[in-house]
């Protein structure tokens, strides 16, 4: 439980390569200003 504590206390961003390993059954989007700058990065369940 202290685990679960600390990652409620210490949030974090998650990279590309992250979400890929955590949501691999989720196809991952990178969402881009200006076509060429990444902002975001979107889970998409297939």
């Amino acid at each position: 439980m202290a685990d679960m504590d600390e990652m409620i206390d210490c949030p974090s961003l998650l990279t590309k390569r992250e979400m890929k390993q955590l949501l691999q059954d989720c196809r991952i989007i990178t969402e881009r200003v200006l076509w060429a700058i990444p902002k975001s990065h979107i889970a998409v369940h297939a």
